[in-house]
């Protein structure tokens, strides 16, 4: 009987523990939040090398990897998801299986993998990144090439707005910055008018 209890108490409290997780806002278990510009880079400071290579490999921006895994993961290599998503850039186990990742939780292979997965993404929406960031939290059945991003999923549109905000506090400078703060003012806009429909005004 005892051995039972010592088998059956782990058992429930994963459970209970994902019951919770499913339970709370997405973007406040795994997101760097409210965070500085300061700290991100800090944060982020620490995977330098693993970034600059997967950028320079596959041609993704560095502030956009720096922001998929500041909303993804707040830097911390071992988190794992309800839904089986782990590490940096939380990958599904499909998604690291298709793009190289055979240890998801070596920041190297899963920073590789998931720039690898956003390279094919920004040409599958033909460099959109607000459809990029859409597709890679919501999956790429949801969302629709040359359409407009009218996903309807809270957790997605909240995703979209963490990300572009992280953008803006990660670009060095330049056209990079200018562009992630017309994207972040384009998407808060189209956030507006959605919150506008639901309630039946017109912005």
């Amino acid at each position: 009987m005892k051995r039972m209890q010592k088998i059956v108490v782990p058992i429930v409290w994963v459970t209970c523990l994902c019951w919770w997780a499913s339970n709370v806002q997405a973007d406040e278990l795994r997101s760097c939040g409210g965070a500085s510009a300061k700290t991100l880079n800090k944060k982020a400071e620490l995977y330098k090398n693993e970034i600059q290579h997967a950028s320079k490999r596959y041609g993704v921006s560095q502030a956009l990897i720096k922001s998929i895994i500041s909303s993804e993961s707040c830097f911390r290599e071992m988190v794992v998801s309800c839904k089986g998503a782990s590490g940096l850039m939380q990958l599904m186990p499909g998604t690291a299986a298709n793009f190289g990742a055979l240890d998801v939780f070596d920041p190297a292979e899963n920073i590789d993998a998931g720039t690898r997965y956003l390279s094919y993404l920004l040409r599958r929406y033909n460099g959109s990144l607000t459809h990029v960031i859409a597709a890679y939290n919501a999956g790429e059945g949801r969302i629709e090439p040359g359409a407009p991003v009218t996903i309807s999923f809270k957790e997605t549109r909240g995703y979209i707005n963490n990300v572009l905000t992280a953008m803006t506090k990660l670009e060095t400078g330049g056209a990079g910055l200018a562009e992630a703060q017309l994207l972040l003012a384009d998407w808060q806009q189209t956030e507006r008018e959605y919150q506008a429909a639901l309630r039946g005004e017109t912005l």
